[in-house]
């Protein structure tokens, strides 16, 4: 189950990068909670469209370190690069940390720490 959850995990990450909202919420259950630590909690899935809707930013580009699972958990973390509202890119380095469920994303855990 753990190389399925990886499999997961990868393709979220290949739904942020193509922007694509709708592919992300099919993989993910009714009621998914998103806790951006130290910025916002969405519940649902509602919520989360309207909110990457409304971000309407350019998809980000990840670069993936690890993934590694267990078979209701899973964790990735790397860097990323988004542009910001001057159009120019800030470097992140990121963690997510996933709750799975009936091999859906229940819950989904963002740290993310900029670049100075």
């Amino acid at each position: 189950m753990s190389n399925t959850n990886i499999q997961l995990v990868e393709a979220v990450n290949n739904t942020f990068t193509k922007n694509d909202t709708e592919a992300f919420l099919q993989l993910c259950t009714e009621d998914i909670t998103w806790n951006m630590v130290g910025e916002f909690t969405l519940e649902g899935k509602d919520a989360i469209r309207k909110f990457l809707d409304d971000a309407g930013a350019e998809p980000p580009q990840f670069t993936v370190t690890d993934i590694f699972a267990t078979d209701e958990k899973a964790v990735g973390y790397g860097d990323m690069q988004m542009k910001n509202k001057e159009g120019n890119y800030d470097k992140y380095s990121y963690c997510d940390i996933y709750k799975i469920a009936n091999g859906k994303v229940a819950a989904m855990i963002t740290y993310m720490a900029k670049y100075k």
